[in-house]
């Protein structure tokens, strides 16, 4: 659930599409809600979101890790807009998730409204808001400024808020897990060891884009691991085996 001003749920038609999560977003540059580009999108662990919210996400992750030893999930994140009869064919989306809300679910913003759909916003279990109460402010998602205040599930991005703190811990060393989109020196040392193994035919840089990904997957194969091109212990393990 994303909007209760305004009148809504009672009047979807009076409901505003603005929100405090939009802050991030200018409507001459950015896709409309529901129907963001893929290049707007970056991965988080289960979902997505907008490129500027995902990377406060991953960042806080990461924090959460390293620092307290938990691992934070979400159990929702981008929405496409979708379309009607969506729930029915097990297609999530605004559209389902409003027709489920209609069917005696949890509150749902009216499809195109959603903060979902701005990538905004995640869903969570109790132990994710636990660490996102406790220090989740200064990677610019808290309660404090989000909207549906009865559901303490619900998360809202606000780059207004966010610290310098993120921009330290996005980026990944040595021996992080590494995926796309992520940035830092583990990623120039993974294609270091790559371009050793004869796998990566570029420079390296510190960005692991999409073509670094279809390489590190080709690596995999060959070595008959997960090629998900994502580098955990085992690729990294593989990486410095001297066959």
């Amino acid at each position: 659930m994303d909007k209760v001003s305004f009148g809504y749920p009672f009047s979807p038609v009076l409901c505003s599409v603005k929100s405090v999560g939009e802050e991030l977003f200018r409507e001459d540059k950015m896709s409309a809600n529901g129907k963001l580009k893929p290049s707007e999108l970056a991965p988080i662990p289960g979902g997505q979101l907008a490129k500027p919210a995902a990377r406060a996400w991953n960042a806080f992750s990461r924090y959460c890790k390293a620092t307290h030893g938990i691992t934070i999930s979400v159990n929702d994140s981008y929405r496409p807009l979708g379309a009607p009869g969506d729930l029915a064919r097990g297609r999530w989306s605004q559209w389902a998730a409003w027709e489920k809300y209609q069917s005696g679910g949890n509150l749902a913003a009216y499809p195109g409204t959603s903060n979902h759909g701005l990538g905004m916003a995640i869903d969570c279990g109790n132990s994710t808001q636990s660490a996102i109460n406790s220090w989740g402010a200064n990677f610019g998602w808290s309660k404090q400024w989000s909207d549906a205040k009865s559901e303490p599930w619900h998360y809202l991005f606000s780059a207004a808020h966010a610290t310098n703190v993120v921009a330290k811990w996005s980026q990944v060393l040595v021996n992080d897990q590494i995926k796309l989109g992520d940035v830092g020196p583990g990623v120039k040392a993974l294609k270091d060891l790559m371009r050793a193994k004869h796998f990566f035919p570029y420079p390296s840089s510190t960005y692991m884009g999409a073509p670094s990904v279809w390489w590190l997957k080709r690596f995999q194969k060959s070595r008959r691991l997960s090629a998900d091109g994502v580098a955990g212990p085992a690729t990294w393990a593989a990486l410095r085996a001297k066959k």
